[in-house]
């Protein structure tokens, strides 16, 4: 006997009590950038949240499936709404972020900061005792440092002053609940692409089955290869570094878009692919170049995430694994987009109906990647 379908599983804690059996509707924003969010709506035909507002409540949400799940959110609750529409049932909609939003709301002062940058960033995140965020890593590729009288002025509130270090750095700064506890991360991106992918997406399957897929590149959008223009102290000579040789890249093939655009218009799909062939240029003959002066080459920092400027968006049956700041692999596709892409945002969402609805519930994933 074969055993029963996986069913999409949802685990809602508010303030450390299990709301779960009232929950219709999560939807958790993983993003690499930005503040990590949550939307939980909860039945309540009593009424009582009206009178009970949960703003500052603490918000756990666990998600997957009954056979494989894993906490993907630790927040605080930012806003409650009351929706009646109609004869439904009066639900709650709370909204989450995660507890990077702690230190963002520290009231801004103005500092001079003395020492390196790691010790810095440190300093930052652990002077707001109750965030409930703990470092985990601060580790810059360069850690430059500041004396007295050439201190890092902060000139915006804390989260703002992290994330604006980060960019030179070839950074990212985010918050991950991890090992039970929401910890801080400052760690190169070069890094989180040097790790192995979490997991694969292909057309074919049951989890992680894609569902819609939409690629597009542009070549403004492509991370430029710089070159370096720096002034001999000894000669005042200027000597300029040509930008690095453009790593090979896959050839031109008609996009799928191409093809259903040829089809509907009559045209014979042989003619995309005759254009394509006759293409001269090449994703990596379109990326930009760049020239960052006065910064020798390991300074000139580059987002690896986006070199070639592809990016890819879609849907897929719902997978927990897939989450931002990781890489995935992508199968059953076109051939020149079988590879390992970089995981921008993902938002899980699942829904749960009511005992009164003769529905099923169901669980996606939309994602964003990038390459």
């Amino acid at each position: 006997m074969s055993d029963p379908p996986s069913l999409p599983y949802q685990r809602v804690l508010l303030q450390g009590i299990d709301i779960s059996a009232n929950v219709r509707f999560v939807e958790v924003e993983d993003h690499d950038r930005l503040i990590d969010q949550a939307v939980v709506e909860v039945d309540d035909p009593a009424g009582l949240a009206s009178n009970a507002p949960r703003e500052g409540n603490t918000l756990l949400v666990e998600l997957g499936w009954s056979d494989a799940h894993a906490t993907v959110f630790e927040g605080e609750v930012t806003r409650v709404q009351i929706r009646e529409e109609g004869c439904e049932p009066v639900r709650v909609r709370l909204t989450a972020l995660d507890f990077a939003s702690r230190i963002q709301k520290r009231a801004f002062d103005p500092t001079d900061h003395i020492g390196t940058l790691s010790s810095i960033v440190r300093t930052i995140v652990t002077r707001v005792p109750d965030a409930g965020v703990t470092v985990a890593q601060i580790e810059p590729a360069a850690d430059p440092s500041y004396v007295e009288t050439v201190p890092l002025r902060q000139t915006q509130d804390d989260w703002a002053f992290i994330t604006e270090q980060s960019r030179p750095a070839g950074c990212i700064a985010f918050v991950e609940y991890n090992a039970l506890q929401s910890q801080f991360y400052f760690v190169p991106l070069a890094g989180l692409m040097a790790s192995e992918p979490v997991g694969t997406l292909s057309n074919i399957g049951t989890t992680g089955r894609i569902l819609s897929l939409d690629l597009d590149r542009h070549a403004a959008s492509a991370d430029p290869r710089r070159g370096t223009a720096t002034i001999d102290a000894a000669t005042g000579e200027t000597r300029v570094t040509a930008p690095p040789a453009a790593a090979a890249d896959p050839s031109q093939h008609p996009s799928t878009r191409a093809i259903d655009t040829a089809d509907r218009a009559g045209a014979p799909i042989d003619d995309a692919i005759a254009v394509a062939a006759q293409a001269t240029e090449t994703p990596a003959t379109q990326r930009p170049a760049g020239l960052a002066a006065g910064l020798s080459g390991d300074d000139a920092a580059q987002d690896p995430t986006r070199a070639l400027g592809w990016r890819a968006r879609g849907r897929c049956v719902g997978a927990v694994m897939l989450r931002a700041k990781t890489r995935i692999t992508l199968t059953g596709i076109a051939s020149w987009a079988e590879a390992d892409w970089y995981v921008r945002r993902a938002k899980h969402v699942v829904a749960t109906p009511g005992a009164d609805q003769n529905m099923l519930a169901s669980y996606v994933t939309e994602f964003e990647l990038t390459k």
